[in-house]
């Protein structure tokens, strides 16, 4: 090949590529725009039976798992669609192969877990059908066609031995076929959901419902805030379903909680490049407190030269430490530095200081349980109880947050980019 050939491809791989980040740049945007809150349940709900039984009410076939009860058991991709996780038999003996386990977040060299909402899609023409999954298995979140049908998650409880089936029964009107309709569901899990499949009645069908050619996939990486209610409400805020949250409590680019967790670079490979998303949102920092500048410098200088030697058009989205008030935005400055200074210069890195904004994401010195008037601390801190003071209130405070990572953090810096593209 001759040297003007030789350049003359290579310009032509550089101007695709940079089409090509233009593009994704462009699809973020539109997921924004077009994205929202998902929190309210439908008007005119179906019956959703009470407690999980251990007894299926509707004769017919269990759908979702290829070869299931069989050690070759795996996600049946040609009857629903998996989503946020990298799916699996939940094992490979009795009774493990009838149930399927995504992995999101891997903790340790032992533990691995779905990320806070694995999701599985599809469309189903039934009127009657029921959702199947393990007595001690976590609950779920379902939408239909984008809207909950119940607000309460649904499949907790159930009676009988821990690896057993229970069956949670959705009806439409009284079940007959005067209500068939197709529609779209959405199976959001828990961390530790044991998903054993979707049983409709044998003159219903079921189907995948793959994702349109605008969406992106997606990784949130960082720690027990990734890992609690953020995971769940910034799909929604960014319009992209297909987001996984890589959530591990303890965890930084340095922090290991005492050893029990990995730290970020410790999980990468598994948890990031394996999914080889478009986009990160970085969220890593609260627990690396107390670490320098200079040593968080050089912590996430290895982390991301590892993840762009493997993905290197792939877009960061970074912020500072979360924070639950006003005295951890103080105590988090010099984890936020040592952040910006990984972004600053880097290809393809876009870093938002929300400890410096005026005024900073959380301020204040109260939580929902003890609120003291001087801030948003009051609302947004406080976790499932209102006595956390660390993580925020799993509905207000995690949906507040999740809004302005994807408009702040996300939707602005894109914006800007696209602004300066000519777009």
């Amino acid at each position: 090949m001759s040297a003007p050939d030789f350049i003359a491809r290579a310009l032509a791989v550089q101007e695709r590529r940079s089409v090509r980040r233009a593009e994704i740049l462009r699809r973020l945007q539109r997921g924004i725009l077009r994205g929202g809150l998902r929190t309210a349940a439908m008007a005119s709900p179906p019956t959703i039976a009470g407690t999980p039984s251990g007894t299926s009410a509707i004769t017919g076939t269990i759908y979702g798992i290829a070869n299931a009860g069989t050690a070759t058991a795996a996600p049946d991709t040609t009857r629903m669609t998996f989503l946020r996780a990298t799916w699996a038999r939940l094992g490979g003996s009795f009774p493990s192969f009838y149930y399927l386990k995504g992995t999101a977040a891997n903790y340790n060299g032992s533990t691995v877990n779905a990320g806070t909402a694995p999701m599985v899609r599809f469309y189903s023409d039934a009127p009657d059908l029921e959702l199947v999954n393990k007595v001690s298995s976590g609950a779920y979140s379902v939408y239909v066609d984008g809207q909950l049908v119940s607000a309460s998650t649904l499949g907790a409880g159930g009676t009988g031995n821990s690896n057993d089936q229970k069956f949670t029964r959705i009806t439409w009107g009284d079940g007959s076929g005067t209500y068939r309709k197709v529609r779209l569901y959405e199976v959001e899990g828990a961390s530790n959901m044991s998903f054993g499949g979707i049983k409709v009645p044998t003159a219903s069908k079921i189907w995948p419902a793959p994702l349109g050619d605008d969406k992106l996939r997606g990784v949130v990486f960082g720690d027990s805030f990734t890992e609690r209610s953020l995971g769940k409400y910034l799909p929604q805020m960014l319009g992209q379903p297909d987001t996984r949250a890589s959530g591990v409590g303890g965890s930084g680019w340095i922090a290991t909680n005492g050893g029990n967790a990995f730290k970020a670079i410790e999980r990468v490979q598994a948890d990031v490049i394996a999914a080889a998303p478009h986009f990160i949102v970085d969220l890593f920092g609260l627990n690396d407190t107390g670490q320098s500048t200079a040593a968080i410098t050089a912590a996430g200088n290895l982390l991301y030269n590892t993840i762009q030697a493997a993905l290197p058009d792939t877009l960061i989205f970074m912020t500072g430490p979360m924070s639950p008030n006003t005295a951890s935005n103080t105590n988090g400055v010099a984890v936020r530095d040592g952040k910006l200074a990984v972004c600053t210069g880097r290809k393809n890195c876009f870093f938002t200081d929300n400890l410096g904004l005026n005024p900073p994401w959380v301020t204040g010195t109260g939580r929902s349980g003890s609120p003291t008037g001087d801030g948003n601390a009051d609302w947004v801190t406080g976790g499932t109880d209102g006595s956390d003071t660390t993580h925020p209130t799993d509905l207000l405070g995690g949906q507040y947050l999740a809004q302005r990572i994807a408009l702040d953090a996300v939707l602005g810096p894109v914006t800007g980019e696209l602004a300066a593209l000519g777009y």
